[in-house]
């Protein structure tokens, strides 16, 4: 775990980066609940979403909750690790589409239901997603700095100076990855113990 932190911390700047875009795009998205709701409902990560609903709500025992959830997660999570190499655009991407889904979804419940949002968010989101966002925004986190890395490597083609900073990153990026990987899953395998358990918990009261 100290490992962890520390390989996470020693892209704090990053890391600090992708949670104010996170959470503007997921203001953005509350605010816009009504205009955004329907361009992100004909997206493919709204169909996507809504097929990982269905999938849980037709069998909503524990064991297909929580595989269903862990899998999505971390394939979504490497995704952005692994795409980042081409120079950070995917996560940055994932983080906007993220944050805005996040947003419309909490604007759209609140206004069916009539719930403050805030409850909403901490009765619904905040149980699982105490683990579940850091590990998304510290995924986002490392596949930007890949595509940093990449950036600099082709720079270092024309300038020795960068260059010389290129070697130094992937070093680091070597160094850090293992742990900055297993501490991911680890994040992604205890919210995805919880929010199954909450899924199976109101399924029985149903």
């Amino acid at each position: 775990m100290r490992r962890f932190l520390a390989s996470v911390w020693e892209d704090k700047n990053i890391l600090i980066f992708a949670t104010f875009v996170f959470l503007f795009t997921a203001l953005a998205g509350f605010a816009g609940a009504e205009t955004l709701g329907e361009a992100l409902m004909n997206s493919p990560m709204w169909e996507e979403f809504e097929k990982t609903l269905e999938e849980i709500q037709e069998n909503p025992t524990f064991a297909n909750a929580f595989i269903t959830i862990f899998i999505n997660n971390v394939t979504a999570s490497l995704l952005m690790v692994v795409f980042g190499l081409f120079f950070g655009v995917f996560p940055l991407m994932a983080l906007v589409t993220n944050g805005m889904l996040l947003g419309v979804v909490l604007g759209i419940a609140s206004g069916e239901s009539g719930a403050n949002p805030f409850v909403l968010f901490v009765t619904t989101i905040l149980p699982h997603g105490t683990l579940e966002l850091p590990a998304i925004l510290i995924a986002a986190t490392f596949g930007i700095r890949l595509g940093m890395t990449v950036s600099r490597s082709i720079v270092g083609l024309f300038s020795s100076t960068a260059r010389t900073r290129s070697v130094e990153d992937w070093k680091g990026i070597r160094r850090r990855a293992l742990p900055i990987l297993l501490g991911i899953l680890v994040l992604l395998f205890f919210a995805a113990l919880i929010e199954a358990g909450l899924i199976t918990l109101l399924s029985d009261l149903a």
